[in-house]
């Protein structure tokens, strides 16, 4: 729905600025995918305590959920040699996805038809997939190599004990993998989401660093933390002033907001110090010295010359200057907002400077 058309709005809605309203205060004009809405006004719905609790029903999505549907395992820069590999596992699921041509990424269950000993425990690099148990050996495309004192085996036939396959599809510059057989391609899974990144090319950046952790909880408890906005007040207020004082969203701060930003934080402290001392930081180098900065040097500086930076989204945080020096030790603050605020939204392939 275009955003000049008159539509509903949830009796819910907070109050302050829309989203289109905070678009049309911007001193350029937004691109025409962030004007596209598709509004839903849903009553509150109860959710059952057991559906974080219940072994039950844990077991229950991996069945209908985990085995059924597409999932992003890794980007493409993991898999850049003939045999790289990569372990990809979610609840008692373990896929191993391999690099297994030149120009084909396949995907298998990492399990040993032997004695289902996990075949890969690491990511890395193989010229096949053996299991270190019995050592029983698989070619990179998933076909038996080799049996350990093969005459035990007279029975098997080598075109029956490929390893079984996983469906693999590639978009963006990620891999993503179905244990599904009859599902369907990732191309109509994706549906329009391919169209809202045309703007910013995600398969022409790369994975700078990565950080997983495991928590101690239902995974739905850690998936919904991150993906609301309504902490937002509570945990990052700094925010506030560049997404609209009252609006609840996810949204980079705009250098142009600053002063905003430093009289609320003088007014109420920051519940967020590393936050704060980023704002604090960040407007040493203040809109006019961004600005005065070449496109290259507002880039952050990548490993090597031929690859850019991936920032593929809103961190569900503002980094603190400890985390941005330690993904990009060259960059300093200032090259990491400059880049997320200037970058991403003028689609800007950046190269890094020659040295």
């Amino acid at each position: 729905m275009a955003s000049g058309q008159k539509k509903s709005v949830s009796s819910a809605r907070s109050p302050g600025l829309s989203y289109q309203e905070l678009l049309d205060t911007d001193t350029k004009p937004a691109p025409p995918v962030l004007r596209l809405e598709s509004p839903l006004d849903l009553p509150p719905t109860y959710v059952p305590l057991d559906r974080y609790t219940s072994r039950a029903f844990h077991d229950l999505e991996v069945e209908k959920v985990w085995k059924k549907t597409w999932q992003m395992a890794c980007r493409e820069e993991e898999l850049v040699e003939v045999g790289d590999h990569h372990v990809y596992e979610v609840a008692d699921i373990s896929i191993v996805v391999v690099r297994s041509a030149e120009n084909e990424i396949r995907a298998f269950h990492n399990v040993c038809l032997h004695r289902a000993r996990k075949i890969k425990t690491t990511s890395g690099r193989s010229a096949h997939l053996r299991c270190p148990f019995h050592g029983w050996t698989w070619n990179l495309d998933g076909s038996l190599k080799e049996i350990p004192s093969a005459w035990d085996f007279a029975h098997l036939k080598a075109k029956d004990c490929g390893l079984p396959e996983v469906q693999v599809g590639t978009w963006g510059g990620f891999v993503f993998v179905n244990p599904d057989p009859e599902a369907g391609s990732l191309e109509d899974y994706l549906g329009e989401l391919p169209q809202h990144f045309e703007r910013w090319p995600l398969e022409k950046r790369f994975k700078s660093v990565h950080v997983a952790r495991i928590l101690p909880c239902n995974w739905k408890v850690a998936q919904e933390a991150f993906m609301e906005a309504y902490h937002v007040l509570g945990t990052h207020p700094q925010l506030l002033a560049g997404i609209g004082a009252r609006k609840m969203a996810g949204c980079v701060l705009p250098f142009s907001r600053l002063p905003q930003v430093q009289e609320m934080e003088r007014k109420r402290p920051s519940a967020n110090p590393p936050a704060a001392s980023l704002i604090q930081a960040s407007a040493r180098w203040g809109p006019g010295r961004q600005r005065a900065l070449s496109p290259a040097r507002r880039g952050v500086r990548a490993p090597t010359r031929r690859r850019r930076c991936l920032f593929g989204g809103t961190p569900p945080t503002v980094p603190t200057p400890a985390l941005i020096r330690k993904i990009c030790p060259r960059s300093g603050i200032p090259g990491y907002l400059s880049h997320s605020v200037s970058y991403l939204p003028q689609a800007r392939v950046w190269e890094p400077e020659p040295r």
